[in-house]
């Protein structure tokens, strides 16, 4: 979709109990936000696939739907 920009869903997961969801973007492109993911795994958090979003808010509530 036009105006779309491309995000991705991280949270910490230790210590328990996890942290809160949060959208890490906007990006151009999936390729920029899927290659921002890979930098952004580590054994003490969860990342999502790339998703689109037309503002914060919606990336936002798909990061939390996402990595509920």
């Amino acid at each position: 979709m036009a105006g779309d920009k491309w995000w991705f869903g991280f949270r910490q997961t230790t210590p328990k109990p996890p942290g809160q969801a949060i959208a890490c973007g906007p990006y151009e492109s999936y390729e920029k936000a899927k290659d921002e993911r890979e930098r952004s795994k580590a054994w003490d958090c969860e990342v999502s696939v790339p998703y689109s979003a037309t503002s914060q808010e919606e990336a936002e509530g798909k990061a939390k739907q996402v990595l509920a």
